[in-house]
């Protein structure tokens, strides 16, 4: 493990899944003490989030399941207007 200064409690994540992100590493302590940790995540990025939002379920993935997620709303709108389309020019 790195040298994170040890003020406070950190709880060891190593190894736990939580969507689509496993924990790797502690890598540093934010301005009010809060443990970032190196996650990886299902698509292979490498992440660092803060443990909290982590383990409050606010952080999920690298990004890259709002991506999809943003990527799949633009593909049914643009497919619900073409229905619309064609079906007011019969």
């Amino acid at each position: 493990m790195n040298s994170i200064p040890k003020t406070g409690y950190m709880r060891d994540i190593t190894g736990q899944r939580f969507g689509r992100l496993t924990a790797l590493q502690p890598v540093s302590r934010g301005k009010n003490g809060a443990v970032k940790w190196l996650f990886k995540c299902d698509c292979g990025t490498q992440h660092v989030a803060l443990a909290a939002n982590v383990l409050g379920g606010r952080t999920k993935s690298c990004g890259c399941l709002r991506r999809e997620s943003s990527t799949l709303r633009s593909r049914e709108m643009m497919l619900r207007r073409h229905r619309e389309r064609r079906a007011q020019n019969g």
